[in-house]
């Protein structure tokens, strides 16, 4: 993925002017003593607006910038050659270790029954 952290930071800025705005804009209309008016209770939905979509700008910023800003990213291929490699590494140790076939708990190498479920061992 490539890195983008201007876009992040630019997103955030937007979303910090819009809160900024729609506080304003809810203690603007404080300071009015009509408080039953249409102009007000408008007012204050623009006001709530505006700081909810300052709030969902910041989120998407910080979502976008942590998709974006990840340093320990592994391309597929590595990815898969680890899996490879760990699955390996089980096989081997499964295949030093004896386990009971029925329940699969660990056996010593001259046991000749489960001492867990009491299966008899070949």
């Amino acid at each position: 993925m490539k890195k983008s952290p201007i876009v992040s930071t630019i997103i955030r800025i937007v979303g910090i002017a819009i809160i900024a705005i729609g506080i304003v804009m809810t203690i603007i209309p404080m300071f009015n003593f009509n408080v039953f008016t249409f102009n007000l209770r408008r007012s204050m939905v623009f006001a709530f607006g505006f700081s909810f979509v300052g709030i969902f700008l910041i989120v998407i910023s910080v979502i976008y910038k942590s998709l974006y800003s990840n340093n320990n990213s592994l391309s597929t291929d590595e990815i898969s050659k680890k899996v490879k490699k760990n699955l390996e590494e089980e096989k081997i140790k499964k295949e030093q270790s004896k386990n009971c076939p029925y329940c699969d708990s660990p056996l010593d190498e001259n046991t000749k029954k489960c001492p867990n479920c009491g299966a008899k061992v070949k």
